[in-house]
């Protein structure tokens, strides 16, 4: 009978667990996109520093999500860089060969 009740009251204490998949989007987006900066000192904490291996490991798994949306955003920034580049380019060189093409026309011309 004693045991009924310790087991009723630990089981009070305990807070119901949730399944993953009952959490709202956004917290769970937004928590495996950015980790805290506490989770990441104890997992460092955790590795030992005899090999640096486990801790590059252990710091990219869990920030891979952080790691692949700024790679993501670097590769669309450069890219928008580099076609601004080439389309001034492109222009620079079109306006100069147009230009060329009105020197022969008015050479040609005897304009």
């Amino acid at each position: 009978m004693f045991e009924k009740k310790r087991t009723a009251v630990y089981s009070s204490l305990t807070p119901p667990a949730y399944p993953r998949s009952s959490l709202p989007l956004s917290s769970s987006l937004l928590s495996s996109l950015f980790i805290s900066p506490l989770s990441l000192s104890r997992t460092i904490l955790k590795t030992r520093f005899s090999s640096i291996a486990p801790l590059v490991v252990a710091i990219l798994t869990k920030s891979a999500p952080l790691l692949l949306v700024l790679l993501t955003f670097t590769l669309v920034v450069s890219a928008v860089i580099f076609s601004s580049f080439s389309i001034s380019y492109l222009n620079a060189e079109a306006s100069t060969r147009f230009s060329k093409l009105i020197d022969t026309n008015h050479s040609i011309l005897g304009c």
